[in-house]
């Protein structure tokens, strides 16, 4: 059976796809919701496909599928066999290892850090998807409330304050004058803000690009606009990260053509799953029961969530907020 032949024997269903070279290497991993008409398109002659899809298709000796009940399973799936094989074809796949932390030091006076990994019992925001925005977002705070950024090798020598002190940006606790409680005042700025639950710092920069624009400094108004972009971002990805973290626990219900399947999450955890042939103004009722059945005893619930399990969160939070799909 040639790949033409065995793409048209494939089913109408969602799942997963798995395509192989001549050495039997993963090259590409994809899902669909319907396998037959997704994967026939790259065998048959039509519309000229893009260069990648074009060097994939020439690459291509066999594939493999996994069906599945839904199309959230397949892209759960789809997910978890990328991470796993890291296919040459998947140009999408996230690098995990460039994502950041925004890092709470835990010291006397504590400072704001970027750090690709959680380290310690330090207070953490993130993963973000991109360091370097994280890192710009703590230039842009620093630059905003009055804490330290200095290395502890400075912050421990410097008596007389630095540069930052003496420019007004800085409460100086390396002379010893200020009280940790005053300190953490401004610090709590910076921790509110990352909570979303201070804007004063945006409001700041707001009025302060205002001010640079009417003055004609233009160089500053950009640099404030810049700091405003950037604090955006990490506070679209903040929110999205603390909502996830409440650990709500929520069921998606697919309808099949047998009854509905039930997943039931915690978080972005899927920790059971089942089919039931159930009339759906009882299911509420079946969901309810089961719950209390469910142990959740082994279920390792962080504060936090690993850079490799971002895009598993994103893909649950999506799935439980579009406006098709039933949630309970």
């Amino acid at each position: 059976m040639n790949l033409i032949e065995k793409a048209n024997a494939l089913p109408h269903h969602p799942g997963v796809y798995i395509m192989k070279d001549s050495s039997d290497i993963i090259i590409y991993v994809g899902k669909s919701k319907n396998l037959k008409n997704r994967v026939k398109q790259y065998f048959y002659n039509g519309k000229k496909p893009s260069n990648k899809v074009e060097k994939l298709v020439k690459n291509i000796r066999d594939f493999e599928f996994i069906l599945c009940d839904t199309e959230f399973e397949a892209l759960l799936l789809e997910n978890k066999l990328i991470k796993k094989y890291k296919p040459h074809y998947n140009r999408l796949l996230k690098n995990y290892e460039k994502y950041g932390y925004i890092k709470i030091t835990r010291e006397k006076f504590p400072k704001l850090d970027v750090c690709l990994n959680i380290e310690d019992d330090s207070l953490y925001f993130g993963p973000y998807t991109n360091y370097y925005t994280a890192l710009d977002a703590v230039n842009a705070i620093n630059d905003n409330i009055l804490i330290r950024s200095c290395k502890d090798k400075t912050f421990t020598k410097s008596f007389e304050g630095c540069l930052n002190f003496h420019l007004g940006k800085c409460l100086a606790p390396c002379r010893k004058y200020i009280s940790k409680d005053i300190y953490e005042k401004e610090l709590f700025k910076a921790i509110n803000f990352l909570y979303s639950k201070d804007e004063s710092i945006l409001k700041s920069i707001e009025k302060n690009m205002e001010e640079a624009s009417l003055d004609l400094d233009f160089d500053k108004a950009i640099k404030f606009r810049d700091n405003l972009k950037v604090l955006n971002v990490i506070l679209r990805e903040t929110s999205f990260i603390i909502n996830t973290l409440k650990h709500q626990r929520k069921v998606l219900i697919e309808e099949l053509a047998n009854g509905y399947k039930l997943f039931f999450i915690i978080g972005y955890k899927v920790i059971h799953k089942e089919i039931v042939s159930l009339e759906f103004d009882i299911i509420k009722y079946y969901i309810e029961n089961k719950w209390r059945t469910l142990s959740c005893d082994d279920l390792d619930i962080k504060d936090y969530i690993l850079k490799e399990e971002l895009d598993e969160a994103e893909i649950v939070h999506c799935y439980l907020n579009r406006e098709d799909k039933v949630v309970f």
